[in-house]
């Protein structure tokens, strides 16, 4: 895809996300942040410098890196609202390995046993060194490396969308009711957008479809 079409899909991502958040607020990103209680993984404990995301998770979120792609990461998982974190902090508390954890290298450095893994029914060749992120089920993890390739606007998005997906089921959700709908609409991947106006629809559905009957 060329840089400009990146650019594009970027925003459009960050439209749709000012619409599911109610368009008038500012973006986090955009917004100067108070100090808040807590440690910080990308300062060190003591910092002056607090994060929003450190606050919600806590020894949860694990950051291994300073890089472009760590950073984008974390811009990324900023833009999602509070109300998302705290479903997703639910997931998380299931395993005492769960979280998430950001590094500058691959996701296989931090998952060793699947390197050179094949996945099944991927093209050959490729493994999941390839891939920018992944969930770990078994461990209700989440891990995003900064080498390595993705389908998705955005791998942090898409990866934690399926935690939350993980989430809804182990809460014996019925069928209609399930956050399936949630990670399918923050999935972003550029087969499921045609258009703006229909990545927008899928944050219209999710905000009118979900928030309604409260997860």
């Amino acid at each position: 895809m060329s840089k400009l079409g990146q650019s594009v899909e970027r925003g459009i991502f960050r439209k749709a996300v000012e619409l599911f958040r109610g368009g008038a607020e500012v973006l986090e990103r955009d917004a100067p942040r108070p100090p808040v209680p807590g440690f910080n993984p990308v300062h060190g404990a003591g910092s002056g410098s607090r994060t929003r995301l450190s606050a919600i998770y806590g020894h949860r979120l694990r950051i291994g890196g300073s890089g472009f792609a760590v950073q984008q990461h974390l811009r990324d998982l900023e833009l999602l609202p509070d109300s998302f974190h705290s479903k997703l902090l639910g997931y998380f508390a299931g395993h005492p390995q769960g979280g998430i954890r950001i590094v500058d290298g691959r996701v296989t450095d931090v998952m060793t046993e699947l390197r050179g893994v094949h996945p099944r029914g991927w093209p050959a060749g490729k493994t999941w060194d390839d891939v920018l992120g992944l969930l770990d089920p078994s461990t209700n993890r989440v891990v995003l490396g900064g080498k390595g390739e993705s389908g998705s606007v955005s791998p942090a998005v898409h990866e934690v969308a399926e935690g939350l997906a993980g989430w809804a089921k182990n809460r014996h959700m019925p069928p209609d009711y399930r956050a399936d709908a949630m990670a399918e609409a923050l999935s972003i991947g550029t087969n499921k957008r045609s258009t703006g106006a229909l990545f927008d629809g899928y944050y219209t559905s999710l905000l009118h479809g979900l928030e309604p009957r409260p997860l």
